[in-house]
């Protein structure tokens, strides 16, 4: 099943305690493993000032 089939079909909307959204085999088993393997580099071996937002780099070039 593709992503967007899973969205429109297999997915339910929950209005408690906010609106969100529960999706069902959303992802292929394929995408997950891909997920699972991906290489995520350890940001604390850069001496980062990490301000908790997601531009973690403090605007550094080097991390573009």
């Amino acid at each position: 099943m593709s992503f967007l089939d899973s969205i429109k079909n297999q997915s339910k909307k929950y209005q408690h305690p906010f609106d969100h959204w529960e999706y069902n085999n959303a992802l292929s088993d394929g995408a997950i493993d891909e997920i699972i393997k991906a290489d995520v580099p350890d940001v604390s071996k850069h001496n980062l000032n990490y301000d908790g937002t997601r531009a973690s780099d403090g605007g550094a070039a080097e991390f573009r």
